[in-house]
């Protein structure tokens, strides 16, 4: 079971998102701001998916992501940005964007297509 990490300092969403996953399948772990995503990543298992709010207090998404990009992880995992409408003009290229309020539902199809395996590839051993 794929591992997402859920980087989102809003308590509701946060679990909302969580549950959603959950159900789909999903091992979620979360973190409340970008220093709890750090600690994360260096603890427990690498997720496959990172879901990541930008405007949090302690370490926010964009300083998150630069610690993230310092740590060159290979292969490298894919983050996904939860954002404000207004911020989503800031967003650098290549980042999957999901402005709040989100679609649950749309983010389960978006991490289910990163960690599925291309159609006609043989399953890892």
């Amino acid at each position: 079971m794929p591992a997402v990490l859920i980087v989102e300092d809003d308590f509701d969403l946060r679990h909302a998102v969580a549950d959603r996953l959950h159900e789909a399948g999903f091992d979620v772990r979360c973190a409340a701001d970008g220093r709890e995503a750090l600690n994360e990543l260096t603890l427990r298992r690498r997720p496959a998916v990172i879901l990541l709010d930008l405007m949090m207090p302690t370490m926010s998404g964009w300083e998150f992501l630069d610690q993230f990009r310092k740590l060159d992880l290979q292969p490298p995992i894919p983050v996904l940005i939860l954002t404000a409408a207004g911020n989503v003009r800031h967003i650098p290229p290549g980042y999957p964007v999901f402005v709040k309020p989100i679609d649950g539902e749309a983010i389960v199809q978006a991490i289910t297509k990163l960690v599925s395996p291309p159609s006609g590839a043989f399953p890892a051993v």
